[in-house]
């Protein structure tokens, strides 16, 4: 008698609560990500995302306002998310990072207690300025939950 495979089990929230959790206390070098199933639900998942960070920025590679040899830019000054967030059924990819046990603390959101959430997505730009938009979102670890269940079946765990 063999294991049986259940190819279409859906992981429920608490488990894969649990699982993002012993994943991060396991290898701490290597942080959790979970990415949008489809590109469907990018635009609401980076909206949710964006309404509950505390640190939000939007960067961009390419385009006739990149500076030579600038890989990725910062773009905050000349775009609003309102204006772009049309763009994100394009993502090549768009999720979060759980990065509770953060390995710096150069940046705000890696001193926050209990560790952060980056949140991500990386679209093609419909203006010629810019070739790609990246827009971060930086989340307080406590949120976790919640967008686990807002975004459960939509969200998976690579």
């Amino acid at each position: 008698m063999g294991i049986k495979r259940y190819d279409r089990f859906r992981e429920s929230v608490d488990y894969t609560f649990a699982l993002i959790n012993a994943e991060a206390d396991t290898d701490r070098y290597q942080t959790p990500q979970l990415n949008t199933i489809s590109n469907d639900y990018n635009e609401e998942f980076t909206k949710y995302l964006w309404e509950i960070a505390e640190i939000r920025r939007i960067d961009s590679i390419g385009g006739t306002e990149a500076k030579p040899g600038m890989r990725r830019y910062s773009i905050d000054e000349l775009v609003e998310f309102e204006d772009i967030i049309h763009m994100a059924s394009t993502g090549i990819v768009c999720g979060i990072k759980v990065c509770k046990y953060p390995m710096g603390s150069f940046m705000e959101y890696q001193t926050w207690s209990g560790g952060y959430i980056e949140g991500f997505i990386r679209m093609d730009s419909d203006d010629e300025r810019f070739g790609e938009y990246f827009i971060w979102t930086y989340i307080r670890m406590e949120k976790l939950r919640g967008i686990l269940e807002k975004f459960d079946g939509k969200i998976k765990l690579l």
